[in-house]
């Protein structure tokens, strides 16, 4: 998105799954492909409890890093 912004010619859309906006939420939270990514690893629900209350990627990342053991976070 930033690269757009400076008009520098590039694809908007995520390159893993052609849907969506690849801004730093898609990419890390509302692509399907991250999503199979995080039930995998066992962080589905520590992630997706956070979600609602959050208002943006890195306030999700803070809470987690902040709120979870040191091997979850």
């Amino acid at each position: 998105m930033r690269l757009q912004e400076k008009r520098v010619p590039c694809p908007v859309s995520c390159p893993v799954c052609n849907q969506g906006s690849e801004d730093d939420w898609h990419v890390l939270f509302g692509c399907e492909t991250s999503s199979q990514a995080r039930q995998t690893a066992g962080l589905a629900l520590t992630v997706e409890s956070r979600l609602q209350h959050s208002i943006n990627a890195r306030d999700v990342i803070h809470k987690i890093c902040n709120n979870e053991d040191s091997n979850t976070a």
